[in-house]
């Protein structure tokens, strides 16, 4: 997949665009599921302490059956952008909403695109890129790209959070403010997902 400094490529924005048709408000719902009274669900990183060149998950607030995960960045230089996806059991757990808050990218007045899109059960659509001719942002040391917000549907044991294939995900690097910007090969990349536990 290919994409210019305006946004990633045609693919990935005609799948979010088509998901966005047949999803209310940000993908969330779990299908209308009765949570248990008392449900509380948890998340743990599966890599609490990443290496250069990694996109992680970390545990983010929670309450109750809704938890939080942060997806951070460590170590990938002129950062500008990823697309990937967020896979797990969606019998037990379904997207609830996404926020940019505290995004290391959306700095210095560039216009930033972010979406998360639950395209099917248990596969959440991720674009997180900034716009335009702008440079990528370099992170420090590990820093916070998007947080998605889940609910807790069903109890659970483990419930395993990855980010797909390397087929379903990019990462886009720019040093400058002109030029393409190249994507980077995903062997390059360490991938690190997490677990989800409800009872």
């Amino acid at each position: 997949m290919r994409f210019r400094k305006n946004g990633f490529g045609a693919l990935i924005v005609l799948g979010i665009l088509l998901t966005l048709t047949t999803a209310c408000g940000g993908g969330g719902g779990g299908g209308g599921a009765v949570i248990p009274p008392g449900l509380v669900a948890a998340f743990a990183g599966g890599n609490p302490t990443p290496g250069a060149m990694t996109i992680n998950m970390t545990s983010g607030p929670s309450n109750g059956s809704t938890f939080s995960i942060l997806v951070n960045v460590t170590g990938i230089p002129d950062f500008f952008g990823a697309a990937f996806r967020v896979t797990f059991n969606g019998a037990t757990a379904s997207l609830a909403g996404s926020s940019a808050a505290g995004s290391f990218i959306d700095v210095g007045g560039a216009t930033v695109n972010f979406n998360a899109v639950e395209s099917t059960p248990g596969t959440v659509l991720v674009n997180a890129t900034r716009q335009g001719m702008v440079a990528g942002v370099s992170p420090a040391a590990t820093d916070l790209l998007i947080t998605l917000t889940f609910n807790a549907d069903a109890a659970t044991g483990g419930n395993v959070f990855t980010f797909g294939t390397a087929a379903d995900r990019e990462v886009r690097t720019c040093a400058t403010a002109n030029g393409v910007c190249p994507a980077l090969n995903d062997n390059m990349l360490t991938w690190s997902g997490g677990t989800m536990v409800a009872n």
